[in-house]
C-alpha cells in the first residue's frame, strides 16, 4: 500500500495531510515489511520498491517519471526476511541486500537499469551464521551493512563496503544487541541507528 503526502515538505509535526491509501499497482503478496530507496539516475528520481513474496522470491519494483514499471522477480536467491534497498550514490547503482535463508547468510545483487546482477556474499571475514536478523543497509559515503547475530548476546554487527571491498564484521561499538531488524538511516553524513534488543529500543551514532 502507498500514500502521498498533500502538503508542503515542510509542514509542521501534526499537521502534515496524507492522500489515502491505495495498492501499488501490480505488486506481489508479502508476508513482511517492504524496503524503498529513492535513486538519482541519469537525472530522473525513481523509486525503488522491493518485498519478498510469501514463497520467498525477492521482487522489485520502480516508480520513474512515467508511473509504474512492472515488478520483477529478482532470480538466484530465496529469503525468509524482509530486504533492504540501498542508492550507493558515488556510481549511482541500486543494490538489493537479503538473507539466504539456505544458510542465513547476507547476498545483495545490483538491480537498477532493469538489471538482475548474480547473487554475492555481502560483508567481510568473522560473518556469524546464520545471522538471525533482516539486513539493513545505508549509504554515508560507503555502503554500511547492518544485521543481528543469533548469539547470545545478540551483538549488532557492522560491515562497510569501501575503495571496492568489504571491510570485516564487527559488533557497533555501542554494544546494541538487535533481536529484530535494525534501523539505520544517513543523518547529516552520519549512521543514526535504531536497535530493537527483545522490547527494548536504543539509538546510537554508528561510526
Amino acid at each position: 500500500m502507498r500514500s502521498q503526502l498533500t502538503s508542503g515538505v515542510d509542514c509542521a509535526p501534526g499537521a502534515c495531510t496524507w492522500s489515502s491509501w491505495q495498492p501499488v499497482p501490480g505488486s506481489p503478496l508479502t508476508d513482511s515489511e517492504p524496503t524503498v530507496a529513492v535513486a538519482l539516475l541519469q537525472d530522473v528520481v525513481t523509486l525503488f520498491v522491493a518485498v519478498k513474496g510469501s514463497d520467498g522470491r525477492l521482487w522489485l519494483g520502480e516508480r520513474g517519471a512515467s508511473g509504474w514499471l512492472a515488478w520483477r522477480v529478482i532470480a538466484g536467491l530465496l529469503s525468509d526476511a524482509s530486504p533492504s534497498l540501498v542508492f550507493k550514490a558515488d556510481d549511482a547503482q541500486v543494490w538489493l541486500f537479503a538473507r539466504d535463508r539456505a544458510n542465513g547468510s547476507i547476498r545483495y545483487a545490483r538491480v537498477d537499469g532493469g538489471r538482475s546482477d548474480p547473487w554475492t556474499t555481502a560483508g567481510g571475514a568473522g560473518a556469524v551464521l546464520p545471522w538471525s536478523t533482516a539486513p539493513s543497509a545505508s549509504f554515508t559515503g560507503s555502503v554500511r551493512l547492518l544485521v543481528g547475530s543469533g548469539t547470545f548476546p545478540s551483538f549488532t554487527y557492522q560491515s562497510m563496503f569501501a575503495n571496492g571491498t568489504w571491510d570485516a564484521w564487527k559488533p557497533i561499538t555501542s554494544g546494541a544487541g538487535s533481536t529484530r531488524r535494525p534501523a539505520a538511516a544517513n543523518v547529516n553524513g552520519d549512521l543514526n541507528v535504531v536497535t530493537t534488543y527483545v522490547e527494548n529500543l536504543q539509538e546510537q551514532l554508528v561510526k
